[in-house]
């Protein structure tokens, strides 16, 4: 077990008029190996609702990003990755 993991920390913001599009948002880490854990935090902005990803590095893709979709569904915030 690492002593000094590293984390890479991606903010997302979703307006209003973007969450129940089928809009893909991208989340770029480029370099996989140059941290331990994806963070990605995602703000609804119309509520301020955060939720909050935690990824392995070595479960990531070897490409440079992921994607996730967002929906409201009974008022509730809901993301779905795409890219795993």
């Amino acid at each position: 077990m690492k002593i000094n993991m590293v984390t890479k920390t991606i903010n997302r913001s979703i307006p209003e008029e973007r969450v129940n599009r089928n809009d893909r948002f991208r989340v770029r880490y480029k370099d996989k190996n140059s941290f331990d854990e994806l963070e990605v935090k995602i703000v609804r902005l119309k509520t301020g609702e955060q939720v909050l990803f935690k990824f392995p590095a070595n479960q990531l893709p070897d490409k440079d990003s992921i994607y996730f979709t967002t929906r409201v569904v009974d008022g509730r915030f809901i993301v779905e990755w795409k890219a795993f």
